[in-house]
């Protein structure tokens, strides 16, 4: 039975359980071992992946996990999740103990076992340092919400492969990003930070300050693309105010054209105008949210040199 506070807030169990079944992950019931998928990293309970493990595309938004001719069910259990559960005592600390039954990591050749080792003990100890945390009522005034998703975002990696160590190294960059910038906030008069930074970023208008408006202006941008292959820029920013009931064309624009910058549409010309597609690898709020909060500190940062 996990040992987890049972009075944590509801915001943070959602990282903590099967993102399929929804119950929290346990170790004592195996079926309820948390796995990590390759690509998507969603992550669910042993039972459900041993009910998809032929699949090739997570069922949740059906991104090709990028292994082939291997079971999912084959891949190794997510111990840095389990490590914010449980008392780490009551879990296996020797590394043969943990993988040694489990046949994606058994396969691995020593270098790449040394890797995959790594990478566990890197996110093991990020579990040990959040999980004090994450049990006090003070938590939000510690470390912010954004904070935390790009914390478990992290810690719902798969790194057995190649490509999911790069993956877990890009988001390992962004969450020290994120924290660079609540640092600069804790030092700094934060209205006068907000308003240069946004300054600096394009909006004068305070009401596109606000986190709950970009990403509902983001969310509008992709339920666009759900409906339309492709389609002119000023055709979204119609759609966009249409729903979003915003009154200024030029901020709305000015979101398309930050992630036009940020490399999230592909552009076909034809005839006098712009056509923009939307690429797969954004069509999916978190994604397009990182790569739209990447493109932000990058002017930031490009600002403040």
């Amino acid at each position: 039975m996990s040992t987890l506070n049972q009075s944590i807030e509801p915001y943070y169990m959602q990282f903590l359980r099967c993102a399929k079944y929804s119950h929290v992950f346990e170790y004592e019931n195996r079926s309820y071992h948390p796995i990590t998928l390759p690509t998507c990293d969603h992550t669910m309970c042993k039972q459900y992946i041993g009910k998809i493990r032929d699949e090739r595309k997570c069922p949740q938004d059906q991104v090709s996990f990028g292994i082939d001719h291997r079971p999912i069910d084959q891949l190794p259990t997510n111990y840095p999740l389990l490590i914010i559960l449980y008392d780490p005592s009551k879990l296996p600390k020797d590394h043969k103990e943990r993988y040694g039954q489990c046949p994606s990591y058994m396969k691995l050749d020593d270098e790449t076992k040394t890797c995959f080792i790594s990478a566990d003990k890197t996110l093991g100890d990020i579990s040990m340092a959040i999980k004090p945390i994450i049990n006090t009522k003070e938590c939000e005034s510690v470390i912010s919400r954004s904070m935390i998703r790009k914390i478990f975002s992290l810690l719902n990696s798969q790194y057995v492969e190649r490509e999911g160590r790069s993956k877990f190294l890009k988001a390992m960059r962004s969450l020290a990003e994120h924290i660079c910038i609540d640092i600069m906030l804790g030092h700094q008069n934060p209205q006068q930070l907000t308003n240069d930074v946004w300054s600096a970023v394009g909006f004068q208008n305070h009401t596109f300050y606000e986190s709950a408006m970009q990403e509902k202006v983001l969310n509008h941008i992709l339920s666009f693309f759900k409906h339309h292959a492709e389609s002119r820029a000023e055709d979204i920013v119609s759609f966009v105010i249409k729903d979003v009931h915003a009154n200024d064309r030029r901020y709305i624009r000015h979101i398309v054209d930050l992630l036009s910058g940020a490399s999230c549409f592909q552009i076909k010309q034809e005839r006098n105008s712009s056509l923009m597609q939307l690429k797969q690898d954004f069509k999916n709020c978190e994604d397009l949210r990182a790569a739209y909060d990447s493109k932000i500190i990058q002017i930031a940062l490009k600002e403040g040199e």
